[in-house]
């Protein structure tokens, strides 16, 4: 019997905000949306059912906080060729004990690293640490 791995993480993210607090420390807020769709446009007028705004509702957004990161990159979401090849834990939040960026990275140091990889409707971030992160999850 196999565990999934952060199934409360497992969801389709939008990027809130990442700031970079110090040299090695990241935030990242994550959120989750539900939009609202637009009445039937059957029997409206063109310029009533083109010009409806789109309402998103909040549902979760999440906090995560990385500590001793030793790389941190963000690419285009569309950019994934060798993404596949890798074996990791998680769909959209995922964390890879083995890499190309571990096995790059371990020869400049010794220290155990973790690939936590987050793909979004924005992007994929690529986050190389030493401690897992903390986690605030809020929800709605």
């Amino acid at each position: 019997m196999s565990v999934e791995f952060c199934p409360e993480l497992q969801k389709h993210w939008e990027i809130e905000n990442i700031s970079i607090r110090c040299l090695n420390e990241i935030a990242i807020i994550l959120a989750e949306y539900n939009a609202e769709l637009p009445p039937e446009p059957l029997g409206r007028h063109v310029r009533d059912t083109l010009t409806w705004p789109t309402i998103l509702h909040e549902l979760t957004r999440i906090e995560l906080n990385f500590s001793n990161c030793v790389y941190f990159n963000i690419k285009e979401e569309m950019y994934t060729p060798s993404l596949a090849r890798e074996p990791a834990e998680g769909q959209q939040f995922q964390r890879l004990l083995d890499s190309q960026l571990i096995r790059d990275h371990t020869l400049i140091t010794e220290i155990r690293l973790v690939h936590y990889r987050i793909f979004s409707s924005d992007g994929i971030i690529d986050i190389l640490t030493t401690k897992p992160p903390q986690i605030k999850i809020h929800r709605r």
